[in-house]
């Protein structure tokens, strides 16, 4: 099955948010989560209208964004990194480990002292 288009999300939506539906801009949905299935829409719509008085495309768009939705990303579409292509990781996965070390002997100091 292809993806949903524009279209097709404003038909799932439609049936769900029935007059609200008529001024989202569901080509700015699209762009933002182009591969949405109808269970995530379905969830979106019925989440918005449950607490939202005015339904408006950023509303829906923040609903998505803040549920991290999967799905919208082709894995194909990523470029893959290695570790040593993140940049400042091993100072501070060091950084982390002095700090971790040092917060344990503390406590285990403390807690031998008693």
């Amino acid at each position: 099955m292809d993806d949903f288009e524009p279209e097709d999300i404003a038909r799932i939506s439609g049936h769900y948010l029935g007059q609200a539906n008529d001024q989202l801009d569901f080509d700015k949905i699209h762009r933002f989560a182009p591969a949405l299935n109808g269970y995530q829409i379905k969830n979106a719509c019925l989440w918005l209208a449950k607490r939202d008085n005015e339904i408006t495309t950023e509303s829906y768009i923040d609903f998505l964004r803040l549920r991290n939705l999967t799905g919208n990303v082709d894995m194909e579409e990523v470029e893959s990194v290695d570790w040593t292509d993140l940049k400042g990781l091993t100072i501070s996965l060091r950084n982390w480990k002095q700090r971790s070390l040092c917060r344990l002997r503390t406590t285990l100091s403390r807690w031998n002292s008693t």
